[in-house]
């Protein structure tokens, strides 16, 4: 076990880079998604949302499995749920990689992997909240801040193997890459501060400094955890929107997919900039995390709406990038020491948990909603008078890019 000296320094150092690590290769395999919609769709010539379920999946569970991930967590240890997570998205994946249809591909990409991922996710938000208490915020912000690393490097890999090797082979890389997570969990001793028991097994919890018995349902009554768990689910219904559909949107706006990494180096390396930068804020004893935490999200949410009115060429994009990336990056950074300060390190990994699975239902939502609103549109344009009705043999032959098309044509007049 880990001693006092090693909080806050010492091992926690150790801690902190193999997390950092993790991070990336999350970020990687979580920016991949996108880029294999793309390949997804040609490949299998399904509908853009019956597609999209494959990749929501993944995002979802990376997510939604946040509260048996703490189960792992409390029953065991943070060790073994990041071991387990690493198993099984690397059994997902390899599946995958022989995939010979789209339902294959849902199992064992989207649920399998997904569920593999998700189990990992957890542990490598939490386990820094056990290891720093004065640095927390710091630690954290470092911590993101390699997701954005990955995303900025990811990018140009994932795009090289599927140029070089094609789509299987880029999952089986990504397989073999999600074994490293096995590795990092070795290094994740426990602490005093890590609990080997789950309150439902033992029918009460003793809960830190008050001594007061407690079900396992406490969560339901408190309106703060409302608050943070639907907040991170709204949040996550346009993360996954964009994470899933940029790059075919981006291609429907006349962008050569070459200049696509361009666009997702911007986006990882203004994350990992805000985080840093908004984890030293956070440090600050007198900045209220709350405000951070809402206000950034809020500044996001003005960046998105506002997105068709000047993302309509590369430059646009990327500004479009910089702006969501910095909003976005930065809100992320209070979240875990925020859970700590309103509901206790006791609790972290629970209530985090929870708001994985509400991130998770967000993640699953988004782009499907966002697939059904190409749908809807489709039936749209073919109904209003005066577009070319004889131009699409069937309502899956309606694509983001045939829409962008209508739209830039001149209406011709209708005789009805």
């Amino acid at each position: 076990m880990v001693t006092d000296k090693d909080m806050d320094g010492g091992w926690a150092w150790v801690v902190l880079a193999a997390t950092s690590l993790g991070m990336v290769v999350a970020g990687t395999a979580a920016i991949a998604t996108g880029f294999l919609q793309v390949e997804f769709l040609e490949h299998f010539s399904q509908s853009t949302s019956y597609t999209s379920l494959v990749t929501s999946t993944f995002l979802c569970l990376e997510l939604g499995m946040g509260p048996f991930s703490s189960v792992l967590c409390n029953v065991f240890s943070v060790r073994v749920a990041m071991m387990t997570g690493g198993v099984l998205m690397s059994l997902g994946l390899i599946i995958a990689s022989f995939s010979t249809d789209i339902l294959h591909l849902l199992l064992a990409f989207g649920a399998l992997g997904g569920a593999g991922f998700g189990l990992i996710y957890t542990p490598l938000n939490v386990i820094l909240g056990h290891y720093f208490t004065h640095r927390q915020p710091f630690a954290n912000g470092i911590s993101l801040a390699s997701c954005g690393t990955g995303l900025a490097v990811g990018a140009y890999f994932v795009i090289w193997l599927i140029d070089a090797y094609g789509w299987r082979m880029t999952v089986s890389a990504l397989a073999c890459v999600s074994l490293q997570f096995c590795v990092i969990g070795c290094l994740y001793f426990p602490t005093k501060h890590t609990k080997t028991t789950l309150c439902c097994t033992r029918r009460k919890q003793i809960c830190g400094e008050c001594r007061k018995p407690e079900t396992c349902l406490w969560f339901l009554k408190d309106a703060r955890w409302w608050i943070m768990c639907s907040n991170y689910g709204l949040l996550m219904i346009g993360y996954a929107i964009q994470i899933v559909h940029l790059p075919a949107y981006a291609e429907s706006v006349h962008i050569d997919h070459v200049l696509l990494p361009g666009l997702y180096t911007t986006y990882g390396v203004v994350i990992s900039v805000a985080r840093v930068l908004c984890g030293v804020l956070c440090n600050d004893t007198t900045v209220d995390l709350r405000m951070v935490f809402f206000s950034t999200q809020a500044l996001e949410g003005l960046v998105i709406v506002f997105m068709p009115l000047y993302a309509k060429d590369y430059a646009g994009f990327m500004a479009y990038q910089i702006l969501v990336s910095l909003f976005y990056g930065a809100s992320l950074v209070p979240l875990t020491p925020l859970v700590v300060q309103l509901f206790g390190v006791d609790r972290l990994s629970t209530v985090f948990g929870w708001i994985m699975l509400w991130g998770g239902a967000g993640s699953l939502a988004g782009p499907v909603i966002a697939g059904l609103f190409v749908i809807v549109a489709s039936l749209l344009i073919l109904l209003i008078p005066g577009c070319k009705l004889g131009t699409f043999e069937s309502q899956e032959d309606v694509t983001m890019e045939t829409l962008v098309h209508l739209k830039e044509q001149p209406a011709k007049k209708s005789f009805l």
